[in-house]
């Protein structure tokens, strides 16, 4: 199932997998962004909703300080891809440099593909338009010159 890249990393950590230079890097971004980025309400909860944030166009320096990470799961033979959206799901938070969505269809845990509306979580499970491509790991993504949204889901603050 594809993950934002800090999921796939907090993957990584959780199975033991990574080596004590590679958890360090991996803190040291993660801190840098959560003292930069905002803090979605959705997560207030640990995001039950399943709602996926995405980056903005505009946050390009933020999605460029993500190479560490991509280096790193690269290392861990995690494939990464880079996706684009024009329309990646019904927007219920906003900041300066991102967007959080409820994707407008999820597979569940049998790969049925279930459609969602705004407020309805209901099934909320894979993004279906998320950002960067991890095989059963991240992705990054946010709205570009073009409407293309570019998710690179939100460091964890909480339990992740």
């Amino acid at each position: 199932m594809p993950v934002g890249i800090f999921a796939a990393c907090h993957h990584l950590r959780r199975a033991g997998r990574l080596a004590p230079q590679d958890d360090e890097l991996f803190g040291e971004v993660d801190n840098w962004f959560i003292a930069r980025l905002p803090y979605p309400p959705f997560y207030a909860d640990g995001n039950t909703i399943r709602a996926v944030p995405w980056f903005k166009p505009g946050a390009t320096s933020l999605m460029a300080a993500l190479a560490p990470l991509e280096d790193l799961l690269r290392r861990y033979d995690v494939p990464c891809d880079i996706v684009r959206s024009p329309d990646p799901g019904t927007i219920i938070y906003e900041d300066e440099f991102q967007i959080g969505v409820l994707p407008y269809a999820r597979k569940d845990d049998a790969g049925e593909t279930r459609r969602i509306s705004a407020g309805n979580s209901e099934g909320a499970g894979n993004g279906a338009a998320e950002q960067r491509e991890w095989n059963a790991a991240p992705r990054r993504e946010s709205r570009d010159g073009n409407g293309a949204a570019i998710h690179p889901a939100s460091p964890a603050r909480a339990n992740p």
